[in-house]
């Protein structure tokens, strides 16, 4: 079975629509790897947004992730509109 992606590569303004900040659920992701800097992203690795944490994404690599930009919205391919509040890595 193969999911399709769409890579739509939205800019900053189709991000403004987001889950309220502090969900539980992307609380705890955070919790659940080994934190390191931005400097150091790797595909796979879990990366984070805003303050509280509200938003995450799985980094691709070539400053891409996969995600989903609203609720209700499709997965998509998207660039980094912004440096990640946190990233983790999971063993």
């Amino acid at each position: 079975m193969s999911a399709s992606v769409a890579d739509s590569r939205p800019g900053p303004a189709a991000h403004r629509r987001r889950p309220a900040a502090g969900s539980p659920h992307v609380d705890a992701q955070v919790t659940y790897g080994t934190p390191f800097s931005n400097s150091q992203l790797q595909p796979g690795d879990l990366v984070f947004f805003y303050s509280p944490i509200g938003h995450v994404g799985i980094y691709l690599g070539d400053n891409t992730m996969v995600h989903t930009p609203a609720t209700g919205s499709s997965v998509n391919v998207s660039t980094l509109w912004q440096a990640p509040s946190a990233a983790v890595r999971l063993s």
